[in-house]
C-alpha cells in the first residue's frame, strides 16, 4: 500500500486544493466570522440604515410620505429612523 505524499496538499481540508467551504485557496484560514446571529443582525442593520437613508432622502425628509412609499406604519418608520439616528 502506498503511503501519502507528505508534500501534497490535503484536498479535504479548508484551504486545500478543492478550496473547501472555508478555504481561500491560499492555505491560510480566515478568522471565524462570529455567530450566524451576529452576522445576520449586522447585515439587517446595515440594510435598514441604507434603505432608510435612501427612502427619507427620496421623500425630502417627509416621514409620512416615506411611510406611504415603504408601505409601513408611520410610527414604525419613526422608531426605525430613531434607532438608526436618522431622526
Amino acid at each position: 500500500m502506498d503511503s501519502p505524499d507528505s508534500d501534497s496538499p490535503d484536498t479535504h481540508s479548508p484551504g486545500g486544493r478543492d478550496g473547501g467551504a472555508l478555504g481561500d485557496g491560499g492555505g491560510t484560514a480566515a478568522p471565524p466570522p462570529g455567530t450566524y446571529r451576529d452576522a445576520r443582525a449586522k447585515a439587517v442593520d446595515d440594510f435598514e440604515r441604507a434603505y432608510l437613508q435612501r427612502l427619507i432622502s427620496a421623500c425630502a425628509g417627509n416621514a409620512s410620505e416615506a411611510a406611504r412609499v415603504a408601505r409601513m406604519d408611520r410610527p414604525h418608520l419613526l422608531r426605525m429612523l430613531r434607532r438608526h439616528n436618522l431622526r
